[in-house]
């Protein structure tokens, strides 16, 4: 079995015994400004309609790019299928 070792205190009060974990994000800014300025212009053209959408879009990006830095990033679709339902 392996162990979790913590990660080393940052000064940033913690409560005893309590495991951090660090995570890693993988996406780039490029990806992100198509993403931003799709859902920016939709919203202008449909009076602010497609929100939900453009919400749903921009939260499955950063989940589908964020994940445990010891989790390998092979596993991450498993990840996310569990936590969004299907990314």
């Amino acid at each position: 079995m392996r162990t979790v070792e913590p990660m080393a205190e940052t000064g940033a009060q913690s409560q005893p015994g309590a495991v951090e974990f660090p995570l890693q994000f993988t996406g780039r800014a490029g990806e992100y400004f198509k993403i931003w300025i799709v859902n920016w212009a939709l919203n202008i053209l449909t009076l602010g309609i497609y929100s939900p959408w453009a919400k749903v879009r921009r939260l499955r990006y950063f989940y589908g790019n964020t994940g445990l830095a010891a989790m390998p990033s092979t596993m991450w679709p498993i990840r996310c299928a569990f936590s969004l339902g299907a990314c």
